[in-house]
């Protein structure tokens, strides 16, 4: 009987341990987790959404003008920290849209210039381009 209790005294003892050790792995996980987190208001679009400057709302969304910096860049306009109105959208490979936006997406008319340079022009619906315009017709300026 004596032996049985010390098997189970043991075992006890190892599951405390591999508790201890899964605890301290699960610390060291958490510490090193790259997070996403942002400075200034919260900015919906997940690409753009690291450094914020410009107006925010009173629950600290993107509201109005402003510049939002993550792994993409957008200037221009934001309604409740979502991407809405006009605006410029840089990609990360070097592609922009430059015209207006509904709901974080390219929606109306706007210019679409590719990383190689190629431009497109017309009215967006998303990623498509429902309605091509001759290129040339349109200029964009977001200050």
């Amino acid at each position: 009987m004596e032996l049985f209790y010390l098997g189970i005294k043991n075992m006890s003892l190892f599951f405390k341990m591999r508790f201890s050790f899964l605890l301290m792995l699960l610390a060291l996980l958490s510490a090193c987790a790259k997070v996403p987190t942002h400075e200034g208001c919260y900015v919906a679009e997940p690409y753009v959404n690291g450094r914020y400057v410009g107006a925010c709302d009173t629950f600290r969304r993107a509201h109005g003008q402003g510049v939002a910096q993550g792994t993409d860049t957008y200037k221009g306009e934001f309604n409740a920290g979502v991407i809405e109105g006009w605006g410029l959208y840089t990609w990360s490979n070097g592609a922009t849209f430059c015209g207006q936006f509904k709901a974080g997406k390219m929606s109306g008319v706007g210019i679409y210039t590719d990383s190689s340079g190629k431009r497109q022009e017309g009215i967006w619906n998303g990623t498509q381009r429902v309605e091509t315009y001759q290129t040339g017709r349109l200029t964009c300026t977001i200050r």
